[in-house]
């Protein structure tokens, strides 16, 4: 049976772009309403959060011609994170949420679906068209 182990982000925009809404989502504190509706099972998230750029944001090749994958571990401050991975697909961006240290793991996969649900809502304001979709192995 297929366990979920994170969310991915499927964006018309460019990777600058998408780690920017990822920071926004990570370090602005949402509005009352939308801690109370949308984000009420996600403690923290604009307050305690923090996030690292674990690669730099170059243009380098990789072996094979692929861009080199650009990172951000997200710090929810329970002992656990949310490791970001951003790489481009054809005509399009991804970026993978992938849960990591969540005791129950179904805890984290709430995480990473809320996270990547509010960099939609950043990007949604920039312009860029997004989806989400579970990620399962």
């Amino acid at each position: 049976m297929a366990k979920q182990i994170g969310s991915s982000l499927t964006v018309t925009a460019p990777i600058p772009r998408i780690a920017l809404a990822v920071h926004h989502a990570v370090h602005r504190k949402p509005s009352w309403k939308d801690r109370k509706l949308k984000y009420a099972l996600i403690m923290g998230i604009g307050e305690y959060w923090s996030s690292e750029r674990l690669a730099p944001a170059d243009t380098r090749r990789l072996d094979g011609g692929d861009p080199a994958p650009l990172y951000d571990l997200i710090d929810t401050k329970h002992g656990s994170a949310i490791h970001v991975v951003y790489r481009e697909e054809g005509g399009e961006s991804r970026a993978v949420f992938v849960c990591l240290g969540f005791d129950p793991p179904k805890a984290g996969n709430l995480y990473s679906e809320k996270l990547a649900r509010r960099v939609v809502d950043f990007l949604g304001e920039a312009g860029a068209y997004a989806r989400v979709e579970r990620l399962k192995i």
